[in-house]
């Protein structure tokens, strides 16, 4: 693959430890976070709060389709050359989103509203403040709407070292806020909501003021193009299948947990969440790094460094997730009681099955976003969509025979994979990609990796030890399959790489 420019995996490399280590910082301090504010709530009113924000997710698929639409015309206009046209599209997508957020606010407001109180199990005298919440967290997901463009004029730019700023100054108004909620007497769910809402009112601000001066063609104007919109909402629509599915099936399956077993399960569903996704974001920040080279090597037709960036990104998704997430499948139980004062029950095994979820999906990552490259997405969505969705029949009808909860989340996991394997062979009927290389570079050198590293944890993970002997063995897992994916997983050319970069660094 001769055609790589040195450049641009220099800057991947930079880029990704920008986004590393704000997410390494971010994720000590979310679990501390997480951990006061189910103290401080309570488990019921903790499971409240996620079960009232899964009616405002239900709606926000039609902000994923939109962001995706917004992410890949704004990447290729850049890869293109054409500055103009980034700014028009910015512009455009600026007032797609302020039309979005204006029919979200409908839909909640009305059919959200109507799920709120006639199909959700909440205790009666905490349905006032369940009504706060949820006209709240309606106005914090239209804002977030709105700042969309912003975010993606940020990452299209691959400004990451400021995208890592941002998320630091979040994750310390977040914590500021919980050391105001244990210090009131009031209705602290309440309260909660509103301090969110000033946080992304403040975050919102200093997104466009950041975007206004320091990058240009991101500043607002008026403007209209109905032809430009034309486009980015015909994209967007078919995003909407997939948006629809994935958003559809994670909240679907947080409704029938409900329906099935009462508010106190969507405390375990919110525990999981908060935890899986900080751990998830060392991938998906990995990822955010790649995505606008791999759309702009596509619009620059490289063919050559398109499929190296995906093989790479797959590869190293995984990986990077692996590290982290192999010692908190095994050790989860002695985490999550050093971390909080109560567990709420299946908290331990809904977050061990997603953790596994999610590492497929990190391997799944870069096909999707080579879709979303091409433009050629209609076929995809429609068969990825049903494939995805049929997550929610099977779930419905295990908790109705009486399966037990985690059951729903084996199902999530059995039709992701099938979903990897069907991306595959739809990326080698779209552009030729090839399979039995990918295979055999990647997907054999994970195998290995995984079969090599398990031992460690399953022997140690059943000793019985002291607080200090299983820190010093986490560690030692941590380590040992760090090794193995560095000496296994990686490539020769790779580690020479790693280990130059290391001491540049230590110069």
């Amino acid at each position: 693959m001769s055609n790589i420019n040195p450049q641009n995996v220099r800057n991947i490399a930079k880029n990704t430890l920008f986004l590393y280590l704000r997410q390494f910082f971010i994720l000590l301090v979310s679990l501390y976070t997480g951990r006061l504010v189910l103290d401080a709530l309570g488990e019921s009113d903790f499971g409240i709060y996620n079960i009232v924000g899964t009616v405002i997710v239900l709606f926000s698929f039609l902000q994923g389709a939109l962001t995706t639409s917004v992410e890949r015309y704004m990447n290729c206009s850049l890869g293109k050359g054409e500055a103009n046209s980034f700014h028009k599209v910015f512009l455009m997508s600026l007032n797609a989103n302020l039309i979005l957020a204006a029919v979200i606010l409908v839909l909640s407001e009305t059919a959200g509203l109507w799920i709120l109180e006639k199909h959700l199990v909440i205790p009666e005298e905490r349905m006032v403040a369940a009504r706060y919440v949820f006209h709240l967290s309606v106005a914090n997901c239209c804002l977030s709407i709105i700042r969309t463009p912003y975010h993606a004029a940020i990452i299209s730019h691959e400004k990451m070292d400021v995208f890592a700023y941002l998320g630091l100054v979040e994750v310390l108004l977040k914590l500021g806020i919980v050391f105001l909620l244990v210090r009131t007497d009031g209705d602290k769910l309440i309260f909660y909501a509103i301090l969110l809402f000033v946080v992304t009112i403040l975050l919102s601000l200093i997104y466009v003021i950041f975007c206004h001066l320091k990058i240009d063609g991101a500043r607002f104007s008026r403007y209209w193009d109905g032809k430009l919109l034309k486009e980015l909402l015909f994209f967007s629509g078919w995003n909407l299948f997939g948006s629809m599915a994935n958003v559809g099936t994670a909240q679907g399956i947080n409704i029938f947990l409900n329906k099935f077993f009462g508010v106190t399960i969507n405390a375990a569903m919110g525990v999981m969440n908060k935890v899986v996704s900080a751990i998830n974001s060392f991938c998906t920040n990995f990822q955010t790094a790649f995505v606008p080279q791999l759309m702009k090597s596509y619009a620059e037709n490289d063919k050559d460094y398109f499929f190296y960036l995906i093989f790479r990104t797959s590869k190293f998704s995984f990986f990077l997730l692996y590290v982290i997430a192999l010692p908190f499948i095994f050790y989860c139980n002695d985490i999550m009681n050093l971390w909080l004062v109560e567990v709420p029950q299946y908290a331990v095994e809904f977050t061990q099955l997603s953790l596994i979820f999610y590492l497929i999906d990190a391997m799944s990552a870069p096909f999707w976003n080579s879709v979303q490259a091409t433009g050629k997405i209609k076929n995809y969505q429609i068969l990825i969509s049903l494939v995805i969705i049929g997550t929610l029949p099977i779930s419905f009808l295990f908790l109705k025979k009486g399966y037990s909860p985690e059951s729903v989340l084996i199902i999530r996991i059995i039709i992701n994979l099938a979903a990897h394997i069907v991306r595959l062979f739809y990326v080698k009927k779209l552009f030729g990609f090839p399979i039995g290389k990918y295979l055999k570079e990647i997907v054999s050198r994970i195998v290995i990796v995984v079969v090599i590293s398990l031992p460690v944890p399953l022997i140690l993970s059943g000793i019985d030890m002291q607080i200090i002997g299983k820190c010093l063995s986490l560690l030692a897992v941590i380590f040992t399959t760090a090794m193995s994916i560095f000496f296994v997983g990686m490539k020769k050319s790779e580690r020479e790489t790693i280990i130059k970069k290391v001491k540049s660094y230590a110069r």
